[in-house]
């Protein structure tokens, strides 16, 4: 009997170290194994994390965003519209420590500084800046009932004339201009055939009257020809080199021969000119000084010759190409039509077209003389703001579709253009002003 029991003691003694062992090994097995993906997961997901940077990223679109602006003005709020970069009147308003006096909420709005008023209307592609029409480079546009302005024309319009103590850099001055008489030799540009009157001699004549009157001014007088000669568009802007102002002149032509006034035009920048690496800062800065120069000579030769005013525009005319200072191509009535072009041929009338320009010069270097005296480096800067969805714009406007982006565009628009002949060019944007325009003809 106790043989037996013992026997099957042994037995359960055997039964219960073999399950004893098996929990031991799966207990074991188990640890080993949780251990092992317990270390094992973050360098998974380090290697993961690793794998993903690797990959395309989506680009993120936000509904707000605040960009830093170049140096050369505050910090905005910018949006990007079908590409271009645009900014709020409002808070152009607040950077330029302009005030607002009307905004319709339709697309019309008066702006004033220090007297001064500009005047916007999303309908047209220029502001009205103290009676005188000066063309943008983007037409404003509509959005939930503000009005916002290409962020170039921001730069190179609103800034010059309303805050020249913003723009960067030295401020230029007055001492060296290079007067450039239009055409010449074999290139006759215009031609009343009818009065027999040609535009290089016209140009030429004001030219040399104007170096004349210049010079007694203690004014350092450059001329790109001093003779009937033929010279290269794209050579002219080459004796600009040390100047401080280019001055081009010009006779129109229109084939309506009712067509008269007189007109500037400054370069066409291109929507990222400012923002563009390539432009080196004295070329920015030397451009943002052509707005000024041309609203100071046009303003005067229109008060002086009593021409009709046809405004400040915009063009890519071959000689404003590389021009290291400000520049301004100026139209001095229409040799198309008879009475300018006789008015144009009298050497008492070339006396007032020269006292005209140089009283605009004057204006212009009595501006820079108040800018350099009242310049500071501090620049206000524009709290965030968020900016709603676009609501649908008026019929008479496109439809934008608006994306606020957490970096600028940089994508140029590129605008095959002429530059050999400037009357071959015809800017993107003309002016609606109620004048009898005509069309330009070839010359």
């Amino acid at each position: 009997m106790l043989k037996k029991w013992n026997k099957q003691n042994i037995i359960r003694n055997n039964k219960t170290n073999v399950f004893l062992g098996l929990s031991l090994f799966l207990y074991l097995s188990l640890s080993t194994f949780l251990g092992t993906v317990f270390w094992s997961c973050p360098k998974i997901l380090e290697t993961a994390s690793s794998e993903n940077k690797n990959l395309p990223q989506k680009t993120l679109t936000k509904k707000s965003s605040v960009i830093q602006a170049p140096k050369t003005d505050p910090k905005l709020t910018l949006l990007t519209i079908n590409g271009n970069t645009y900014l709020s009147l409002k808070d152009i308003a607040q950077s330029l420590q302009s005030k607002i006096l009307s905004n319709n909420g339709k697309g019309s709005a008066t702006m004033t500084k220090g007297g001064a008023t500009v005047q916007f209307d999303t309908k047209q592609d220029h502001i009205i800046y103290q009676n005188v029409p000066i063309n943008l480079t983007d037409i404003p546009i509509l959005n939930n009932k503000e009005i916002f302005i290409g962020y170039a024309d921001y730069l190179s319009v609103l800034v010059p004339l309303l805050a020249t103590n913003l723009v960067p850099g030295e401020t230029p001055k007055l001492k060296t201009v290079v007067i450039d008489a239009g055409h010449g030799g074999k290139d006759s540009g215009a031609v009343n055939q009818r009065l027999n009157i040609s535009e290089k001699t016209l140009t030429l004549k004001i030219a040399q009257l104007l170096q004349e009157r210049l010079t007694k001014q203690q004014i350092t007088v450059i001329m790109t020809r001093q003779t009937d000669i033929y010279k290269d568009l794209k050579d002219r802007s080459k004796d600009a080199a040390n100047a401080d102002a280019f001055l081009s002149i010009h006779i129109n032509a229109a084939q309506n021969p009712s067509a008269h006034g007189v007109e500037c035009y400054v370069h066409r920048l291109k929507d990222n000119f400012f923002e563009n690496t390539k432009n080196n800062s004295s070329q920015k800065i030397s451009q943002q000084w052509d707005i000024p120069l041309a609203y100071c000579v046009h303003s005067a030769l229109q008060k002086e010759t009593g021409l009709t005013d046809r405004g400040v525009k915009k063009a890519n005319f071959a000689v404003f190409k590389k021009l290291p200072c400000p520049g301004v191509l100026v139209e001095i009535g229409f040799i198309s039509n008879d009475n300018e072009a006789s008015r144009l041929n009298n050497p008492t009338f070339q006396e007032t077209i020269v006292q005209g320009i140089i009283n605009g010069l004057k204006k212009y270097e009595e501006n820079l003389i108040k800018t350099r005296q009242s310049k500071h480096k501090s620049i206000p800067t524009i709290a965030h703001k968020k900016q709603s969805t676009p609501e649908k714009t008026q019929k008479s406007q496109p439809q934008h579709n608006m994306q606020l982006i957490l970096e600028k565009s940089h994508q140029a628009k590129t605008k095959n253009t002429s530059a050999q002949e400037k009357w071959l060019t015809k800017p993107r944007n003309i002016p609606t002003i109620p004048l009898e325009t005509g069309t330009i003809k070839k010359k």
